[in-house]
C-alpha cells in the first residue's frame, strides 16, 4: 500500500487592503490610528508625488507596490520600461510587488529581483467588465502556478450568482 501524506489546510485569514492613488489618500493613510492590514500603492497614479519614499516610510502597515498596465486600469499609459523602473525603485520599501499576468514577460526582471530581495510576489488579473470563463480562469491559474507567486489575485466584475460561483 503506498504511503499517503496528509496535507493540513492553512486557515486563510481575510486581510483588508487600503488602496492609495492620490496625495490626499496618502496623507490620510499616514494619519490612520488603525490602518488596514496592507496598503497598496498605485505607483502609476502617484508618479508625480513629491517625497514619495519618505511618505511610504511613514505608513504604519506593510506595502504592496504596483504600476498597472493601462489595459488593466493603469494611469498615464506608462511604458513597460517606466513601470519596471518605478517598481524596482520602490521595491526596497515593499513587502509585496503586484504584477499583472499580461505584464510578466516585460517585467520578469522585477519578479526575479523581488525573489532575490525577499519581497513576496502577487500575480494579478483584472477584468472589470465581466467574469472570465471557467476555461480562461483555469488556463490563467495554470500559467500563474508555474510562476509560483505568493498570491494569485483576480479582480473581476460579478453580476450574477453563476459568475460568483465560477470564481469560487
Amino acid at each position: 500500500m503506498p504511503a499517503t501524506k496528509r496535507v493540513k489546510k492553512q486557515a486563510r485569514i481575510p486581510q483588508v487592503v487600503g488602496v492609495i492613488t492620490s496625495s490626499a489618500e496618502l496623507r490620510i493613510a499616514q494619519r490612520l490610528r488603525r490602518p488596514p492590514d496592507l496598503f497598496e500603492l498605485r505607483l502609476d497614479w502617484l508618479l508625480h508625488e513629491k517625497d514619495l519614499e519618505r511618505s511610504i516610510r511613514r505608513l504604519r502597515a506593510p506595502v504592496i507596490i504596483t504600476a498597472r498596465h493601462s489595459a488593466e486600469g493603469g494611469r498615464y499609459r506608462l511604458s513597460d520600461s517606466t513601470r519596471r523602473e518605478l517598481l524596482l525603485r520602490f521595491m526596497p520599501l515593499a513587502q509585496y510587488v503586484d504584477i499583472e499576468l499580461r505584464s510578466v514577460p516585460a517585467l520578469r526582471v522585477v519578479l526575479e529581483k523581488a525573489r532575490r530581495f525577499g519581497v513576496s510576489t502577487i500575480i494579478s488579473l483584472h477584468d472589470v467588465d465581466t467574469t472570465p470563463t471557467l476555461g480562461s480562469l483555469r488556463a490563467k491559474a495554470s500559467r500563474v502556478a508555474r510562476l509560483r507567486p505568493a498570491v494569485f489575485k483576480v479582480a473581476t466584475r460579478t453580476d450574477t450568482v453563476a459568475q460568483l460561483s465560477r470564481l469560487m
